[in-house]
């Protein structure tokens, strides 16, 4: 059996971020699998509340405002799909402000980081 069939959707957790992070990449790159495809969703994938980025353009968007889910005690994941059929849903735990996504030298997404509070 193909490890790609058996690996079609797996779920990765950002568990805690370095303190001095600014952005992160969700989608990890794949050697020789290039990310095809991205949503962004307020919670799971499974409770289908996916965001629209502005513009309306999953490859070229921006999704701002982030922060408001993270107060609504929820969490942002990414799923992001890769040429091979290999999907990965990452929940991002630290709070980010906004994502973005390009395509340009391929399929990518940034998201950028909350303002830690200062202690």
């Amino acid at each position: 059996m193909d490890i790609t069939r058996v690996l079609s959707f797996i779920t990765v957790t950002f568990l805690s971020l370095s303190a001095s992070a600014t952005s992160v990449q969700p989608c990890p790159r794949q050697e020789n699998n290039p990310l095809t495809s991205l949503e962004v969703y307020n919670g799971t994938p499974a409770e289908m509340f996916s965001l629209a980025p502005d513009p309306k353009d999953q490859n070229n968007g921006t999704w701002g405002d982030l922060e408001t889910v993270y107060r609504q005690a929820r969490k942002i994941t990414v799923a992001c799909g890769y040429q091979n059929g290999l999907l990965l849903n990452v929940e991002i735990n630290n709070p980010v402000t906004s994502c973005s996504s390009t395509d340009i030298h391929g399929l990518n997404i940034t998201c950028q980081m909350a303002p830690r509070p200062r202690s």
